[in-house]
């Protein structure tokens, strides 16, 4: 597990410190406490969490199965 900050999760994300903190509060983006002001984020958790989309209840492995139903359904 490799823990990175909130400065260098919105360099990733391209969006304000700020708004990685409103997100991490609002558990839509995992994060991982250390502590009562200490935030970090799992840098695994956080690539799969992009690549659903930002939906943290999509299963990033399911994908393939719903374009294969799309793609049987045309």
């Amino acid at each position: 597990m490799e823990l990175i900050t909130a400065q260098e999760v919105a360099a990733m994300l391209k969006v304000p410190v700020a708004r990685v903190y409103e997100l991490a509060r609002t558990n839509i983006l995992p994060s991982v406490h250390l502590g009562r002001r200490q935030l970090r984020f799992d840098q695994a958790r956080l690539r799969e969490w992009i690549e659903c989309g930002g939906d943290s209840k999509r299963d990033p492995s399911t994908d393939d199965l719903d374009s294969n139903r799309a793609s049987k359904l045309r």
